[in-house]
């Protein structure tokens, strides 16, 4: 199980690797998409960088927060302590 979603993600994110903005207005239709499931406009130019590992994470069919700031990563999706236990 845990190397299905291993390789589900990696699959997912190299689908990420050559993205970048057609005209610097976030007018990717992958950037677009994944604003649009954090529940932001999908063109009106906010950094993209946590909206693209919510889409990375959704489309490999992993259950994580749907955010466009990173903070919200931190607080939220802590694999490590549900999966491993907590680090020391």
């Amino acid at each position: 199980m845990e190397h299905t979603v291993r390789s589900n993600v990696l699959k997912s994110a190299k689908r990420w690797l050559f993205v970048e903005e057609l005209t610097g207005k976030n007018d990717h239709p992958m950037i677009k998409e994944s604003m649009e499931l954090c529940g932001l406009c999908g063109t009106c130019g906010y950094p993209w960088c946590a909206s693209s590992q919510t889409e990375i994470f959704v489309f490999a069919g992993v259950s994580t927060v749907r955010s466009a700031r990173a903070a919200d990563w931190f607080k939220t999706n802590v694999v490590w302590r549900s999966s491993w236990g907590a680090i020391p």
